[in-house]
């Protein structure tokens, strides 16, 4: 059975070839790259859907305006039928 040597475990990289650890690195920073890609387009969709809402709010908030106005203005009409009767 082999001893654990005294300096403790050695790091994974000083037993891979010379140029992997430097091929993974520009593999992360690759992918680094694609996820701030996709984070800033994902945030660009969110203000884009976020101003939608917004304007859709004024809209409802609009039509129960006119809706309230409507409803308040044929409350106040006589119950007559229209002249085309």
């Amino acid at each position: 059975m082999k001893q654990a040597s005294k300096r403790g475990a050695e790091p994974a990289a000083s037993s891979t070839k010379p140029g992997a650890a430097a091929r993974r690195l520009t593999e992360l920073e690759i992918k680094v790259a694609y996820h701030e890609d996709t984070i800033e387009k994902l945030s660009q969709v969110l203000i884009q859907q976020q101003e939608a809402v917004a304007q859709l709010q004024r809209g409802l908030a609009e039509l129960h305006g006119r809706n309230w106005t409507a409803s308040t203005y044929d409350r106040d009409a006589p119950d007559e039928p229209p002249p085309h009767y």
